[in-house]
């Protein structure tokens, strides 16, 4: 973790004011910086906008535990964020799997 980047302000910025300074899943106050598709998975996307989601302090935890409730509403919020639109009538397999392919589309 020593040579993860920091993430630069106006990244940051920019996700607080996409966000409203809050949580994507509950919507109080966000205070997390968040990774949709893990540095360790993928290191091209440590400073993707799009791969940055603000989450407080309960649903950070939650997800990194595994939460399936957690997680989804991570994937659709990034979806949303993406597409302009919330996925219909897809699963959540479907719409991790388009999230990543339009994560990394948008270098």
């Amino acid at each position: 973790m020593a040579d993860r980047k920091k993430i630069p302000k106006v990244i940051k910025d920019a996700v607080r004011s996409r966000q409203n300074k809050r949580c994507a899943v509950c919507l109080n106050y966000g205070r997390h910086f968040h990774h949709v598709i893990a540095v360790a998975i993928d290191k091209t996307q440590e400073l993707n906008y799009y791969n940055i989601m603000m989450l407080c302090k309960y649903h950070h935890k939650l997800f990194h535990l595994g939460d399936p409730a957690t997680i989804q509403s991570v994937y659709e919020y990034a979806y949303y964020v993406q597409m302009g639109e919330l996925p219909e009538e897809m699963d959540l397999i479907e719409i991790c799997e388009e999230v990543v392919n339009n994560t990394i589309g948008k270098l």
